[in-house]
This record gives structure tokens, sequence and C-alpha cells, in this order.
């Protein structure tokens, strides 16, 4: 079945019976994680990538920070759509201000809203992205299609998106939409443990978001002791970690994202670095969290204690 039938028809499912989606089925609106300070610790120009990807916010960054070619991937086909529609918002020009205006579905009435969408729909670029958000724009209400069908509702307030998305910030937001044309990816419709058989190109930087913290539901483990089987479960993530190293250039590197390193694991009694992430080919690099700036700009207040981090394998 052509992929741009049954995506539509996943979608028309979701409206008319009110289908249930799988947890990776559905689309984020914006990253999740502070890809600024987390990008920042590494050298991306001229690069070639292999990403997720998810919300599409990393390919922006990646781009605006010189990346000369990406690749993509995802097992949710609908993030491919998705990727052109916010490219096409950088296209068109639009301002900053009505781009999150746009894109953003946290208790905003102007959400995919249709007077945007008219604006932006002639740069898309891609022909089955185009039908695909035409096709949504043409049944129901498409604020309500946003913000309940389609869409993870695991989404930032657009003061924290501003100091956690490096294109977000109001200069290169302008720089972005100058450089969009140039956004061009190849996507695979793949679950990561399948890029080593099903690409061949090599790569200077991988990116495999915080998939890690799903080894639990990834991976099957024979062990009832849940610290022993979650152990178990990062051992099998890293080795199809080391698997990917067929896929990269000399000095290449697999960045892997973790929320709140500082404790999420500790609380688990699982050191990461001394159980499993032994070996000197993997290093740990920690920046600012993203619930740190959460907390900031939020709640007016910061907990010092609570790092993200990098766990990078060096080839």
């Amino acid at each position: 079945m052509n992929s741009l039938v049954r995506d539509i028809g996943l979608v028309k499912s979701r409206m008319t019976e009110n289908a249930s989606l799988e947890q990776f089925d559905f689309i984020y609106s914006f990253t999740n994680e502070n890809i600024k300070d987390a990008f920042a610790l590494f050298d991306l120009k001229d690069k070639e990538v292999l990403s997720v990807l998810a919300s599409s916010d990393q390919i922006i960054d990646m781009f605006l920070r010189g990346a000369k070619n990406i690749d993509t991937f995802d097992l949710n086909g609908l993030t491919k759509y998705y990727f052109y529609l916010k490219k096409a918002a950088l296209l068109a020009n639009i301002s900053k201000e009505e781009f999150l205006a746009f894109f953003c579905g946290r208790n905003n009435k102007d959400s995919f809203n249709k007077v945007t969408f008219e604006k932006i729909k002639k740069f898309i670029t891609d022909k089955d992205s185009l039908l695909f958000w035409s096709y949504i724009f043409s049944r129901n209400n498409p604020n309500y299609i946003k913000n309940n069908y389609l869409f993870s509702k695991d989404e930032w307030p657009k003061s924290v998106l501003e100091k956690a998305v490096f294109y977000l910030d109001d200069e290169n937001y302008v720089m972005a939409s100058k450089k969009a044309k140039s956004m061009e990816i190849k996507f695979h419709p793949l679950n990561f443990v399948n890029l080593k058989e099903q690409i061949e190109k090599k790569f200077d930087f991988i990116y495999l978001s915080n998939i890690m913290q799903y080894a639990d539901i990834m991976y099957e483990v024979d062990e009832k002791a849940l610290r022993k089987k979650q152990v178990l479960a990062l051992e099998k993530f890293k080795e199809d970690i080391l698997k990917l190293d067929v896929l990269l250039k000399e000095n290449g590197k697999i960045v892997n994202y973790i929320y709140d390193a500082t404790r999420d694991y500790k609380k688990r009694g699982i050191d990461l670095r001394a159980e499993v992430f032994k070996d000197s080919c993997f290093e740990e690099k920690r920046f600012v969290s993203i619930q740190e700036i959460v907390d900031k700009y939020l709640m007016g207040f910061t907990d010092k204690i609570r790092d993200d981090a990098c766990l990078v394998y060096h080839k």
C-alpha cells in the first residue's frame, strides 16, 4: 500500500472512529529536549548527519549549525509530513510569532489556523506532504485535529521553547528562514535497530534523541528483579549502539540524549558509566536540563542539581 494512502487512512480513522494511536504514532509539536545546549557541545559544520526526525526541531537546528547533509529516520511516518510543513512555514517567511502561534498547541486557539496554512501551503515542497496537509485542513476543524488527534500533548510553552531550541532565538529564526530552501532530507521509515541493515551511507554524527530511556520497553528481558531487568535492557541497547559503528566515518559519534541524568538512573540504583557504558569509547557530557529551564521560566526558581546529558559513543 502506498504510504500516503495508508497515512491518510490512519488520520481518517482517527477523526471518524476515534481510533487510538500507538505511543510512537503521535507527532511532537516541538522537541522536549534542551537541544540548544546539547548541540552546542558538538561541531556540526559540514558534517554528514543521521538523526531521528521526531518534531523536526533537531533537524532545523543541525542545518542552522552548518550540517551539510541530513538523513532522518523515524518509526512514525507522519513526522516526514510535519518536517515539510515546518520547512514551508520558514520558506513563507512568516514571523516567529506567527510560526509559534501556528505550531504551538498548548492552550492555543490559533494553532493550525487556516489563515496561516493558506500562507504556507504553496511553499510545501514535498508532493505527498502537500496532499496530506491539504486533506487535514479540508476535514473538520484543524485546531481540533491538532489538539485532539495526531499530536502529543507533551509540549512546553513558548517561553521555554525559545530558550531550549536554537532556531527559535529571534536572530536565528531569521537565519533559519533564509536557509530553509537548502534544508533537504532523506527520510527512512525505520526503527534505529534496523538502520545498519537498511542504510549503506556513512555519517560523522548520528543522533538518537532519548531512545535509550525506552530500553525497558524496547527489549524483552527474562528477569523479574526490576533493577537487573533495566541493566540488562541497557546492555542490549549498548550492543545495538556498537553495531551502528559500521555507519560511522572515522572519528564519528553516536549521541544519545538523557533527561535528568543527575537523578533518573540514580533513583533506579543504576550507575550508567560504572555498570553499562564503562568502555573508554563512551563519554558523558552534561549541560543545563530542560527541567531547570522550565523551573526558571515557569516557576521562577531553579533546581541547580539537575542536569541533562549526552551519552556519546566515539568511533
